[in-house]
């Protein structure tokens, strides 16, 4: 079996060593590790069967695989030479928690706030990645697992907000802070962050009244 990088090259994704597991309907079943840049791999003495085959690639010095891939199925067959598709290993996304407290240093309720809303831009491009809306009080923010398969990020104790399947970049973060009797912001908060792959970026932002700063546009409905 062989692996490839599409666009881009071991070296060039910074990838050292690619580890690769032989998976039936019960588990692993046989793995081992190769150097990326030698680009293929041999199972031998495998049974008959149908298998999945997992890839995970690592740059040097590095137990979190930032690269990752899979095919399915690969059917072997006993006297038969059996060679499966190559493996197309595509960058493992990361994420931000965002944790957020207020400048004057009192809680949601003193300052009105149920709601917040964190909105994630890319600057480059101007797309708008994530919008979403949590409660205020971060100990009622849901948290658990980071992502689904094949997201490497192992389960995360998040302190805030998770924002999940954010790939390699230079981001906007903007937060608002909503009451239930007006659609207006009562507080924001704005900051860069930088996500790298499978690894979750914590963020602190401060929220600062609106009343302070009403021409700002974060402030608007």
């Amino acid at each position: 079996m062989s692996w490839l990088i599409g666009g881009s090259t071991c070296a060039g994704s910074g990838l050292a060593t690619v580890e690769i597991t032989l998976v039936d309907a019960r588990g692993a079943v046989d793995a081992g590790s190769a150097a990326c840049q030698v680009g293929n791999y041999v199972f031998r003495t495998v049974p008959e069967g149908q298998y999945r085959i997992e890839v995970d690639g690592f740059p040097a010095d590095d137990a979190i695989a930032t690269y990752s891939g899979l095919v399915e199925p690969v059917v072997v067959r006993a006297n038969f030479p059996n060679a499966a598709p190559a493996v197309a290993l595509t960058q493992n996304p990361g994420g931000i928690d965002a944790i957020w407290s207020f400048d004057n240093g009192q809680l949601c309720s003193f300052n009105g706030v149920d709601t917040v809303e964190l909105t994630l831009w890319n600057p480059q491009t101007g797309v708008q990645v994530a919008a979403l809306d949590y409660p205020c009080d971060v100990s009622k923010v849901p948290t658990g697992p980071a992502g689904a398969a094949p997201n490497p990020i192992p389960e995360y104790p998040a302190k805030g907000a998770l924002i999940e399947e954010v790939y390699a970049g230079t981001y906007t973060l903007w937060a608002r802070g909503k009451g239930t009797s007006s659609a207006a912001a009562l507080v924001w908060a704005e900051a860069t962050v930088v996500v790298k792959q499978a690894r979750v970026e914590e963020v602190m932002l401060k929220l600062q009244s609106c009343a302070e700063k009403p021409n700002n546009s974060l402030c608007g409905i």
